[in-house]
């Protein structure tokens, strides 16, 4: 039986543990930050290992055996007080049993890509000094040879665009959105691994754009709560992500075709 190890459990890799553990039938190991969800992955047959991205001092035998897996999946996202993330990940990628894992795949973000306007596909020329985040850009030539999803806008479920917006003035409204949906991004990887995809980059975005208007005042619609203020009317910068390309070569899918759909 496989073992997908799972770096970063949270609000997508916890989801990930649970169905890849249902579905797929893997021992499943996944990594928290905290002495309190090591009880909840324990219950839910999922071996726990406390690792934190911004403490560097982890003991050697938590990281042999977490990394003694058939499958990684990083799902840590860079965050701006920690301070350590890069080096966390030099020294996971440094580790003596990275060479034995038959795959990694590395849940990025697609603001990787410049700000500019434009469809921007996988082709992108992308340098440091145009990254419009550049630790993920960094991050991205880390984990370079090998998969990496570079995700839209997560959302779905309890994470709603417009909601935390309520009342609140906001511009932009005619900006077109990237959103993509976390069960969206979860058959991603499913497929993945099951075609042992090994190297390669894959934008994962809507193939619909509305303006950021249309969505929040949808989902004020479906879910009842107050509406943001918009001010404003001009044309707003099309920045777009194409997510085709996943289509294409793996023939994978869609659920969610456009992020008003969502659920």
């Amino acid at each position: 039986m496989s073992t997908v190890s799972i770096l970063g459990c949270g609000w997508l890799g916890f989801e990930l543990a649970l169905i890849l553990l249902e579905k797929e039938n893997y021992i499943i190991k996944a990594s928290t930050t905290t002495i309190e969800k090591t009880a909840l992955l324990e219950k839910q047959n999922i071996i726990p290992f406390l690792i934190n991205s911004n403490n560097l001092e982890i003991h050697d035998y938590i990281l042999n055996d977490f990394l003694d897996c058939t499958i990684l999946i990083i799902a840590v996202p860079p965050k701006k007080e920690n301070k350590h993330y890069l080096t966390f990940l030099k020294q996971i990628m440094c580790h003596h049993n990275i060479p034995k894992i038959k795959q990694i795949i590395f849940i990025s973000s697609t603001s990787v890509y410049p700000e500019d306007e434009k469809n921007y596909t996988e082709n992108e020329l992308i340098r440091e000094e145009n990254s419009s985040k550049k630790i993920v850009y960094k991050a991205e030539q880390i984990l370079k040879n090998h998969v990496i999803l570079r995700c839209a806008g997560l959302m779905g479920y309890d994470r709603i665009a417009g909601k935390y917006f309520a009342n609140k003035i906001l511009k932009d409204k005619n900006a077109p959105v990237n959103y993509v949906h976390r069960d969206d991004v979860i058959a991603a990887i499913q497929l993945i691994i099951k075609k042992e995809i090994r190297n390669n980059i894959y934008n994962l975005c809507c193939a619909k754009h509305p303006t950021k208007e249309e969505v929040y005042l949808s989902n004020v619609t479906k879910y009842g709560f107050e509406k943001p203020l918009f001010e404003g009317s001009e044309k707003e910068k099309e920045r777009l992500i194409d997510g085709s390309k996943i289509t294409r070569e793996l023939g994978y899918e869609y659920i969610y075709h456009n992020p008003i759909d969502f659920i």
